[in-house]
């Protein structure tokens, strides 16, 4: 427990000083599911629901394995198998299967599915829980209690990075239950700022005389006006167990983060020019292009110039110039220089038109 605890605290420490710290989310590209033996059988059967897995950690939706494009490629998983291996966890056998990553996202685009890039915002959810004796607490992220395992099995499912509080001396005295139950913000987000999550969420889970689970989840934006606290998402609801709480919730916020990051290729072709300055030495040109290789939105980015200090992408986009914004305003090195585009983004645009944005990389 020490050890989590102290390595949350180097996360928390190694943060300081960002405005925000959207993740970075590895392994979207394999996927362990349990198995009863090494047969051929379970053995294809494991890697089918592997396959869907990493296509589920890719667009952060369930419901794209009914897509007919996805789920004929479901019953063919050699296809994009690279490798699998089986490893023994505490008596459960798992296979653990990695795939083409870039087939898979092709497979995406095909079926006309969002996909969701490997950069993603980092959420802080602060819960209040009460167990079977009545005792009201909030869930810190050392726990060991069955509803933070929920958590973190669900949201792993999903690729979804999420961050308890330590629940610290200095979170005790800024934060209470009731505040968090209440659904307090403006008393809650002070102590969120030490966290450097892009988003913070105040979470409820209550048991029912009935023996059910209502919950209450509301999600808020790290950086807005402090005196405007209006959540983004709001879910609440009446179910049979925790479990269904907690899935309710990852997937509901997985799902707003979709329709804010995740892009469907619009076969438009719109082509951007974003001008990036700061670019001094070769180690940050470097990894300016190693970033800009990995956004989802783009289907090429070319070096179109450089100029001293000042280096312009060109780039063609999946889907729009707004969804290239939302991405680019996910990375903390990013601070977006000009407030317009010389491009009007309210009007219609003709495939030929080039929209020009300006950031500094810090």
């Amino acid at each position: 427990m020490f050890k989590h605890i102290f390595l949350l605290m180097t996360l928390v420490l190694a943060l300081m000083g960002n405005s925000a710290f959207a993740v970075e989310v590895k392994g979207l590209d394999q996927a362990s599911v349990p198995v009863a033996s090494r047969s051929v059988a379970d053995k294809n059967a494991a890697l089918k629901a592997a396959l869907a897995a990493v296509v589920v950690k890719n667009t952060g939706d369930e419901t794209v394995l009914q897509n007919p494009v996805i789920a004929a490629q479901l019953n063919n998983p050699d296809a994009f198998l690279v490798q699998f291996g089986y490893e023994d966890q505490e008596g459960q056998l798992y296979l653990k299967g990695q795939f083409d990553e870039r087939r898979v996202v092709q497979l995406l685009r095909q079926a006309q599915v969002p996909v969701w890039g490997k950069q993603r915002p980092l959420v802080l959810v602060w819960l209040a829980t009460q167990d079977a004796q009545q005792q009201r607490t909030l869930l810190s992220d050392a726990s060991m209690s069955d509803i933070r395992k929920l958590f973190k099995q669900d949201a792993d499912a999903q690729g979804l990075p999420l961050l308890f509080p330590l629940m610290d001396l200095d979170d005790m005295m800024q934060v209470s239950e009731a505040d968090v139950r209440g659904n307090f913000p403006s008393a809650i987000y002070q102590a969120s700022t030490r966290y450097h999550a892009d988003y913070f969420a105040l979470a409820s889970i209550q048991p029912l005389v009935d023996g059910r689970q209502s919950y209450r989840f509301y999600l808020y934006p790290m950086k807005q006006d402090e005196t405007m606290w209006r959540p983004l998402l709001q879910l609440e609801q009446t179910v049979s167990a925790d479990g269904d709480a907690v899935a309710d919730m990852v997937t509901g916020l997985s799902q707003y983060f979709v329709s804010q990051y995740a892009v469907t290729d619009s076969g438009a072709g719109e082509l951007v020019d974003v001008t990036f300055d700061g670019i001094d030495s070769m180690t940050r040109l470097t990894a300016l292009e190693t970033y800009v290789a990995q956004l989802a939105v783009a289907r090429s980015a070319v070096i179109a110039s450089i100029q001293g200090n000042r280096v312009t992408f060109r780039f063609t986009l999946y889907g729009t110039p707004e969804d290239l914004a939302r991405q680019l305003g996910l990375e903390s090195r990013l601070q977006r220089i000009d407030t317009t585009v010389t491009a009007d983004l309210a009007s219609p645009r003709v495939p030929s038109a080039v929209t020009s944005m300006e950031y500094h990389w810090q």
